[in-house]
């Protein structure tokens, strides 16, 4: 297995998962399987409910749950996880044993952002949590930008404003000091 591409080791060290199985062996499973991709800090919860108080003291890149657990469901959990600051875009991965849409749905429905039918297939399992944490990457790598052209345009406009040095010679300053 490989780690994800467009990812050095140190980010790939940094990466941080949150397992919500209350199988052991699921957990276990998973885990060997993050590891093989290079992610060492995982964090486990047995049910939604633990889970959530995990993520009110540590943010994470991916989450991967399971549907059916005690407490709160897959699709329950989702729907808390997004609520809490900063959630809406990480990525969630639930891995169910049911076939019915309606599942699928409700999981959808609550922010799910993949599916995995358990038993889970390694291959499928590394690829689409590769996949993944890219598209997170990029998600946040463009939000740095957008943040960056920003605060250009407000640098761009105050100096305009002051008249002290032309509007390209500071974009050109600016961008050299990124």
């Amino acid at each position: 297995l490989n780690p994800p591409e467009d990812l050095d080791v140190a980010e790939i060290e940094n990466l941080r998962v949150l397992l919500v199985d209350d199988s052991i062996s699921s957990r276990r499973h998973l885990r060997r399987l993050l590891t093989e991709l290079g992610i060492e800090r995982v964090i486990e919860a047995v049910n939604g409910k633990e889970a959530v108080k995990l993520l009110e003291e540590a943010m994470v890149d991916l989450v991967i749950t399971d549907y059916k657990m005690p407490n709160l469901d897959g699709a329950e959990f989702i729907a808390r996880f997004r609520q809490l600051p900063e959630c809406e875009e990480i990525p969630v991965i639930v891995i169910t044993v049911y076939e019915e849409r309606s599942f699928r749905l409700r999981a959808l429905e609550a922010g799910a952002t993949d599916f995995l039918h358990s038993p889970v297939d390694h291959h499928e399992f590394v690829t689409r949590a590769r996949n993944l944490l890219k598209l997170h990457r990029h998600q946040l790598l463009l939000a740095g930008r957008v943040v960056t052209e920003r605060r250009i345009e407000r640098i761009e406009i105050a100096l305009a404003d002051r008249g002290k040095t032309s509007i390209s010679k500071a974009r050109k300053q600016i961008q050299i000091g990124m």
